[in-house]
């Protein structure tokens, strides 16, 4: 059976593994395996076999390689996912996206080359 996708942020939120608090600053690289979902800054490069979550008003600055991506909030960096990336409204994108499903919600920006690759 395949994974469902949650219907609204707060069921995206109370389905993540690790939140990290919007009064975080974090510099450095991150690694996870289940999900994460972002609040506050990050500038490093993140690699993960699972979820990540940029919520709304997030900062992250640097490079993604993860299974699955949802942004909210803004992303400067390039992104890499094996399975989706996903812009909500009002997120925003500076930087290459490589993956082999896209979704872009009107009310984003996005700036940079799209390439679709095959599952």
């Amino acid at each position: 059976m395949g994974k469902t996708v949650p219907g609204s942020y707060e069921e995206l939120e109370e389905l993540t593994s690790t939140v990290m608090s919007p009064d975080v600053e974090f510099i450095g690289d991150i690694r996870f395996k289940t999900s994460l979902m972002i609040k506050g800054r990050v500038k490093g490069t993140i690699r993960a076999e699972g979820h990540l979550i940029v919520a709304p008003g997030a900062v992250l600055e640097g490079s993604v390689e993860a299974a699955r991506v949802t942004s909210y909030g803004s992303i400067t960096g390039d992104v890499l996912t094996s399975e989706c990336f996903a812009m909500k409204k009002g997120a925003t994108q500076t930087g290459d996206i490589l993956s082999p499903g896209i979704m872009v919600e009107l009310g984003c920006c996005l700036n940079g080359d799209v390439r679709m690759q095959k599952p």
